[in-house]
């Protein structure tokens, strides 16, 4: 069995979580530092949960995910050369602010109880962070083979 699915949007990092307090309760709770993870997360809940056929997968999966990142403005040349990439620029998007582990968390966290029942089900994982024209993420999850092929 193989999922796949696409979801577009700037993929969002499950980065650090912060305390606050509660106003009403008085309480310190922990709470995610991104304001965008949570409708992120939601966005690939969504999409998954309206592609997945039956139950979550409860078998060892293996994981590929494309994170497609649009190219900043600067890395193209200006007037008659603005549609042109400037040599300095660099293929693949490897800043710090979208670490790749920290990605992979936010999707997985965000297909646990839809496409597999747990995320300790996963074991393979096939990553990138690559440029493309529109921001997304491209999914497939298979059942465990130890002859599975990247996308």
């Amino acid at each position: 069995m193989t999922f796949t699915c696409r979801v577009y949007g700037l993929p969002v990092a499950q980065g650090s979580k912060h305390p606050f307090r509660n106003k009403a309760t008085g309480k310190i709770q922990m709470v995610e530092s991104s304001k965008r993870l949570k409708p992120w997360r939601q966005e690939i809940a969504a999409v998954a949960t309206d592609q997945m056929s039956g139950p979550p997968w409860t078998t060892p999966v293996s994981v590929w995910a494309n994170f497609i990142f649009s190219r900043p403005a600067g890395h193209y040349g200006s007037g008659r050369q603005a549609n042109v990439l400037k040599p300095s620029a660099p293929g693949v998007p490897a800043g710090r602010k979208n670490d790749l582990e920290k990605l992979v968390r936010a999707l997985h966290d965000a297909l646990t109880g839809i496409v597999f029942r747990d995320d300790g089900q996963v074991v393979q994982l096939h990553a990138q962070k690559v440029y493309g024209d529109r921001p997304a993420v491209e999914i497939e999850v298979a059942e465990w083979s130890d002859t599975a092929e990247p996308l």
